[in-house]
């Protein structure tokens, strides 16, 4: 019993940790990463396309990709200065490596991590958890096929190296 009640105030915890008040969206910094209040917050499930890097510590500059600058141009009509409501995931890690705060963004009854995605300004984010992990998938599975967003405008391959299901590879016959 004791043991229910220790996971049952775990799970509780989880949902309510994060509040579930309307905030305000003060900044967009590209298409997956917004600032709500004090917290920098990283769009669950979705990853869109880099924003070009200004060279700093004694790095280089690093390009924009194919749609970045699309992905965080919807972000700011869709969000900056609106009310959302954040909602953690219970399956998956609080914060990334980064601090950010990871979350669902709600404008209204819209789920802004699904529009990112079903609208191809995103690719589905496969490789950590969460539970929303095979919705998003199909819906990039259709964006893709459909030819929406970054997967009508991009040149292949789409998304980052390593990503064998968006690249074209060659046959061993080299056609």
């Amino acid at each position: 019993m004791v043991r229910f009640l220790l996971s049952l105030s775990l799970v509780v915890g989880l949902f309510t940790s994060c509040p579930a008040s309307q905030q305000t969206v003060a900044w967009v910094f590209d298409g997956d990463t917004i600032r709500v209040g004090d917290k920098r917050v990283r769009l669950i499930g979705v990853d869109t396309p880099e924003t070009e890097k200004a060279a700093r510590d004694g790095r280089k500059a690093k390009k924009g990709e194919c749609f970045a600058d699309e992905a965080t141009q919807f972000l700011v009509a869709r969000l900056k200065g609106k009310e959302v409501r954040l909602e953690e995931d219970p399956t998956g890690d609080r914060f990334d490596r980064y601090g950010r705060l990871l979350a669902y963004v709600y404008l209204g009854e819209a789920l802004i991590n699904r529009e990112l995605v079903e609208k191809g300004y995103g690719k589905a984010i496969r490789f950590f958890p969460y539970h929303r992990k095979d919705e998003f998938i199909r819906l990039e599975d259709a964006a893709r096929q459909q030819l929406r967003g970054l997967w009508g405008r991009c040149p292949p391959p789409h998304g980052r190296p390593g990503d064998r299901r968006s690249r074209s590879v060659p046959s061993r016959s080299g056609n």
